[in-house]
């Protein structure tokens, strides 16, 4: 590593079976036991605790071999398009398979090697299918999968100077937060789904973003209009004289 304050500790994750990582030398040695292709994370942390995350991808052979394969981005809350993963060749049929680390909503059909439903939750996913042979060899894969969460839809608004405004979004999604930001800096000023200002003597412009999982949409603009307020009546008089039970 390079960078931070120049003290380091390294960590592997997600392995093949058989291999192991050595946090001093940062060697990976061993003997793998089943073939596939894994997406090695390798986590660099300084002495202030600072982190910075690779992923390597390893592959190893064997008799049993899961292609690769690019899945579409899903989007939280719109039907995903069924996706039918890679079948393995080599060894001896029959075969079965195994997902994991699918988004919430999504199946697996071991028997047809589909991925179908509604995912409720955004984020990147690492799905790891395994085949397994009759003579019990396995193989692993991984594959990527992206779930999107939508941009937020609010309505500009109009107000009168010195009044406040309301700002509600129209396409909310359960289990979706939505975080309001001020026209500059990233700090949040209100989540929720409908933000209402304080009062307002100036046009201005306000941000939200969806949040859903580790996915964050697009921000949206929302833009507040100020018209001047109106001007207060004035009763002129020309000195009348009204008798009582009459009006002027």
């Amino acid at each position: 590593a390079r960078g931070g304050d120049g003290t380091y500790t390294y960590e592997a994750t997600n392995l093949p079976p058989g291999i192991s990582f050595d946090p001093i030398s940062r060697e990976i040695t061993g003997t793998p036991t089943n073939s596939g292709s894994y997406n090695v994370s390798v986590k660099v942390t300084d002495g202030t605790g600072t982190t910075a995350t690779q992923v390597y991808v390893v592959k190893v052979n064997g008799e049993l071999n899961l292609t690769s394969a690019t899945l579409p981005d899903g989007l939280v809350g719109a039907v995903y398009p069924v996706q039918i993963l890679p079948e393995v060749t080599g060894g001896s049929a029959p075969y079965t398979y195994d997902l994991q680390g699918l988004p919430p909503a999504l199946t697996f059909d071991a028997a047809t090697r589909e991925i179908k439903g509604t995912p409720l939750t955004g984020g990147t996913y690492t799905l790891t299918m395994t085949a397994t042979d009759k003579n019990g060899i396995t193989t692993s894969t991984d594959y990527t999968l992206v779930v999107n969460v939508g941009a937020p839809t609010v309505a500009a608004v109009t107000i009168c100077s010195g009044s406040t405004a309301t700002m509600s979004v129209s396409n909310t999604q359960p289990g979706v937060t939505y975080n309001w930001y001020a026209s500059t800096g990233n700090t949040i000023i209100f989540t929720g789904t409908t933000y209402n200002t304080l009062a307002l003597n100036a046009n201005t412009t306000y941000y939200v973003q969806a949040v859903s999982g580790t996915a964050l949409s697009s921000r949206t603009q929302v833009n507040v209009t100020i018209n001047p307020a109106p001007e207060v009546a004035t009763l002129i008089s020309a000195n009348e004289r009204i008798s009582a039970g009459h009006t002027a």
